[in-house]
């Protein structure tokens, strides 16, 4: 026999290594589903505690329907005020938005530029004068259901 020619019943076979197992996942995959359930949780806790603390808004529109039937300016007035005055002291600081009334309500009611002035002072005068008339109703509706649906809580009383 040539010895330049190795024996090949003297040569060892060739070990594959084992099968990668898709379980347990690295330490990154771990990270990955760590970041993406925590950031469930939080996303889920933030939309639950947003939607409560505004649901008062929703609770209001519906009363504003049911309030609008009313035929009488001097009560829809009345009626009007204490609906927007509730809601402001949901949304607003109670002691800032209690001291109001007048001038200053009306002034706040049209502050964030959803109520105008007028509006607002109409609607303010009117709570208190059983004569009073709203000229336009259904403005005044429709600015008071925009004041609802879109006025911003917190400390610019």
């Amino acid at each position: 026999m040539n010895s330049a020619i190795p024996d090949t019943a003297r040569l060892a076979d060739i070990h594959l290594p084992s099968a990668i197992h898709w379980f347990p996942p690295a330490i990154g995959w771990w990270l990955v589903i760590a970041v993406v359930v925590l950031s469930a949780i939080i996303g889920i806790g933030l939309w639950r505690r947003n939607r409560k603390q505004k649901a008062y808004r929703q609770e209001a529109l519906t009363e504003l329907a049911s309030v609008a039937e009313i035929a009488s300016d001097h009560q829809l007035a009345q009626q009007l005020n204490t609906l927007l005055r509730r809601v402001a002291m949901q949304s607003y600081p109670p002691q800032q938005v209690a001291a109001l009334s007048g001038d200053s309500w009306a002034a706040f009611l049209s502050q964030d530029g959803l109520i105008s002035p007028t509006q607002a002072d109409k609607l303010s005068n009117a709570a208190y004068n059983p004569s009073a008339k709203l000229a336009d109703r259904q403005t005044l509706l429709a600015e008071i259901r925009r004041w609802l649906r879109k006025h911003r809580g917190g400390q610019h009383v």
